[in-house]
């Protein structure tokens, strides 16, 4: 087939049948590694060092940030932006922080003062300023969560998503079906290739030359009924899909329930994907 049809279908037809490829090879081994071990190996066996590594090239994709609190001094503290991730809208939310924070209490502090209000006499500001409490309370615990702050070990720690040469760190999530999407989104869906595992999928996704980190967590098939969670999962519907704006039950991909969230990019992605 060489030479007789564009690499991208032959690629193409590679995403469709790689699954089944690394089900033939585990029948056939007895070495003990994970079918994304065994994908991420055959990716690379064929040259392509991106899909190896799980990373998703989402250059041709132009976020639209927009301020999220109308009466902030800083416009630009709080930014959101939504956009399609296999034709499901998701949301971004962007909370500006200065990257020398050690603590869980100092970035508490540090955004307290970023999220300061130009006036809170207003009763319109008033309700905001409820809103922005509890973003703040949301940010905290999600960053809890999801990004090892504490971390002495410098490729743990989240890595800057620059806005306007700005440094944010930036949280994900699937949006509400009761919620449109953005009217300024202008911008292309994003396809990530869901493996059929019970495996955590993490993807590294390029927007805008910044790096952001697409987490597919595995609940249960459809067909086993009601799905149940984790304390680690619990945690995951305590934190970032605590919001009024969440998506607050599992996707479905591969007639499996999933939990997907988006979080800062750290170093040990790569390394842990490249290890695959």
């Amino acid at each position: 087939m060489i030479n007789e049809i564009e690499d991208s279908l032959l690629i193409e037809d590679l995403h469709q049948e790689i699954e089944q490829m690394a089900l033939r090879l585990e029948e056939r081994t007895i070495i003990n590694i994970s079918k994304l071990h065994t994908i991420s190996s055959i990716y690379k066996l064929f040259g392509l060092e991106n899909e190896s590594k799980y990373i998703v090239d989402a250059e041709n994709i132009k976020l639209s940030w927009e301020p999220y609190f109308d009466s902030l001094q800083d416009q630009q503290a709080v930014l959101s932006s939504d956009f399609l991730l296999n034709d499901i809208p998701f949301r971004l939310i962007a909370s500006k922080v200065q990257f020398d924070e050690s603590s869980l209490v100092n970035l508490k502090n540090s955004f307290s003062k970023n999220l300061s209000q130009i006036d809170t006499s207003s009763a319109n500001n008033h309700e905001e300023k409820t809103k922005i409490n509890e973003h703040l309370e949301w940010l905290v615990d999600t960053a809890e969560c999801l990004s090892n702050l504490e971390s002495s070990n410098p490729d743990k720690k989240s890595v800057a998503f620059k806005i306007n040469n700005q440094n944010y760190l930036v949280y994900g999530f699937p949006l509400s079906p009761h919620l449109s999407i953005s009217e300024n989104y202008k911008g292309t869906n994003i396809n990530i290739q869901i493996k059929d595992t019970e495996d955590k999928q993490v993807f590294i996704l390029n927007i805008e030359c910044e790096n952001l980190v697409l987490e597919c967590i595995f609940l249960n098939k459809a067909e086993e009924g009601e799905y149940s969670f984790s304390s680690e999962e619990q945690w995951i519907m305590n934190s970032i899909l605590s919001r009024d704006d969440v998506c607050r039950f599992p996707l479905i991909f591969n007639k499996s329930y999933y939990l997907m969230v988006m979080r800062p990019y750290t170093n040990v992605d790569l390394l842990q994907n490249s290890l695959a």
